[in-house]
């Protein structure tokens, strides 16, 4: 059971939650005046948490960050997505997740920007250890 309002649950205008509690979906709440959905809430606290903030904290868990971004998905919270898929340098092994993270949020606005892609191009294990 969850508690928030229902300006949190409107604050993304593309997700599902915003279509559910502005009129567009025929939702109607119980005899206490609470919804129900039909989902896992395991990881829905993290929806109502960056509809509040716009920030997303979630642990590095890759089952976690896997299971919440089935859910934002599910919801339809863009934010979220392109937080959660935008790992580019998510199977480097000279990294550290701490770096990983400094160079993402570096590069936040281009790895989420329509039309931008990145592909490995050299990888020493895969390409030779010789500049």
């Amino acid at each position: 059971m969850f508690t928030t309002s229902m300006e949190t649950m409107k604050k993304d205008p593309g997700s599902m939650l915003h279509a559910m509690f502005s009129g567009r979906f025929d939702s109607k709440p119980a005899e206490d005046g609470s919804y129900f959905i039909d989902r896992d809430g395991t990881h829905f606290r993290y929806i109502p948490n960056y509809l509040r903030t716009g920030q997303l904290v979630v642990p590095e868990d890759k089952i976690v960050r896997k299971e919440l971004l089935t859910e934002a998905e599910f919801y339809q919270v863009q934010g979220i997505i392109d937080e959660l898929k935008a790992s580019p340098f998510e199977d480097s092994i000279i990294l550290s997740t701490e770096h990983c993270q400094t160079l993402t949020s570096w590069l936040k606005h281009t790895l989420t920007s329509a039309g931008h892609t990145y592909s490995l191009i050299y990888r020493a294990s895969l390409n030779g250890w010789a500049a």
